[in-house]
């Protein structure tokens, strides 16, 4: 019978673990800013206020997209011509199916 006892594996799995968790953050990073930048896109222009309110909120593992355009609401509910409603989740859903709900917080 051969035995094999293999030293500093626990060390080298958690390096891996810590690098990978780090890679994957990243391209949720750059998904969350091309999902951000595809939402602006899409967003109806007058003035141009509601473009410009689209900002990126970093977290531990989470990134969250956010509008403070008070009539945010009333333009993704179809007030437009120039989006359909729902184009903020029409938008985001090719970026993913969500991992719990989508919120609006007023």
């Amino acid at each position: 019978m051969i035995k094999f006892e293999f030293k500093f594996v626990d060390k080298e799995f958690e390096k891996a673990k810590k690098q990978l968790e780090k890679e994957e953050l990243e391209i949720l990073k750059k998904e969350t800013y091309r999902m951000k930048d595809a939402i602006v896109f899409k967003t109806p222009i007058d003035t141009g206020a509601a473009k410009a309110s689209w900002t990126v909120i970093p977290g531990s593992f989470k990134y969250t997209v956010s509008s403070d355009s008070p009539y945010m609401d009333k333009l993704n509910s179809g007030s437009s011509k120039q989006a359909p409603p729902f184009f903020i989740e029409s938008t985001a859903l090719r970026f993913g199916k969500p991992k719990g709900l989508i919120v609006q917080k007023t």
